[in-house]
């Protein structure tokens, strides 16, 4: 796991700085209480 956050207000958009982070694949799951809602795949190429 490289970062865990939490969102405290319903919002539809979140901006991550990524500025520190290596070049690379990474996989991020998005969770509602318990509940997996969703996958993806982020690619960092700087």
């Amino acid at each position: 796991m490289v970062d865990s956050f939490m969102l405290k207000d319903k919002q539809n958009q979140i901006m991550l700085n990524l500025k520190n982070k290596p070049n690379g694949i990474y996989i991020f799951n998005l969770y509602a209480g318990n509940e997996l809602l969703e996958t993806e795949k982020l690619t960092i190429s700087k």
